[in-house]
């Protein structure tokens, strides 16, 4: 009877770990939209330009900079630059 409620207690956990992951992919993707905004920087309205690939140990990030005040994000795609 132990060996059951091992099972359950071991796929709950699983569960719960994946349903996780699935919730942190979804904020950074939803706050990397956010700070895209288009291409221009909401906080002063310059562009979003590329400037680099940044690879970590597991991912790789795509490192741009505001035009205007030199503030630089990272995202997890590449991100077409807008055009003018």
């Amino acid at each position: 009877m132990d060996d059951h409620l091992d099972l359950k207690i071991g796929s709950a956990m699983v569960l719960v770990v994946i349903l996780l992951l699935v919730i942190v992919h979804m904020l950074e993707y939803h706050h990397d939209t956010t700070t895209w905004n288009n291409g221009y920087h909401t906080s002063d309205g310059g562009k979003w330009e590329y400037q680099q690939m940044v690879g970590h140990r597991y991912s790789t990030y795509y490192a741009y900079k505001c035009s205007e005040c030199g503030k630089i994000v990272e995202f997890l795609d590449y991100r077409q630059e807008v055009e003018e």
